[in-house]
């Protein structure tokens, strides 16, 4: 079995040009290891945070979750080192996993080509193609919950929408669906 990182990020923005990863939680599959989870939270510089996109710091709550009693920032060397240690080599399977790894490299890493392996698994699409091959009507654009719902996976409600973790969860819960039959 090759190893998986389900990934998910909260970003300052969505445009990899101006924004970057402040959290980044992904879920480690290796062969014959339980699933191990690991959250990092980056402190955007103030430049950084001069380009942020007020809404899509709304989305993702990031005032009201870095100001949290308990939150802490990741020490970004170390964390760095650690995120390249643990996604060197693994494919990378995430909602729209393009999206983070693009973040992830160019926004944070600032390097090209990243550690991870270049096959990236889209869960979305991966249950999009499940539900066709059991000849369910799928129409573009699709939506993601919908598409979880018809698989039996539930979405991350409430607090938990837009956190990298429950987002991971939910990425990991949807490829789980596919790749072990819950899309027959």
């Amino acid at each position: 079995m090759t190893r998986l990182a389900f990934i998910d990020c909260e970003t300052t923005g969505l445009n990899p040009a101006d924004h970057v990863p402040w959290e980044i939680a992904y879920i480690l599959r290796e062969p014959g290891q339980p699933d191990r989870e690991t959250v990092l939270h980056f402190e955007p510089t103030a430049t950084e945070m001069a380009h942020a996109d007020a809404k899509g710091l709304e989305i993702c709550r990031f005032h009201e979750r870095t100001t949290a009693p308990g939150f802490a920032w990741t020490e970004r060397t170390g964390g760095l080192d650690r995120l390249k240690r643990d996604l060197a080599g693994a494919h990378m399977a995430g909602n729209v996993v393009s999206f983070d790894a693009e973040m992830i490299a160019r926004g944070l890493l600032g390097e090209w080509p990243p550690p991870w392996h270049y096959h990236l698994i889209d869960v979305e699409a991966l249950a999009v193609g499940a539900l066709a091959a059991r000849g369910d009507t799928v129409s573009l654009p699709w939506d993601s919950e919908e598409i979880s719902a018809r698989l039996g996976v539930t979405p991350p409600r409430g607090d938990d929408r837009h956190t990298a973790l429950a987002d991971a969860r939910w990425a990991r819960d949807l490829y789980d669906a596919v790749m072990r039959g819950g899309a027959a």
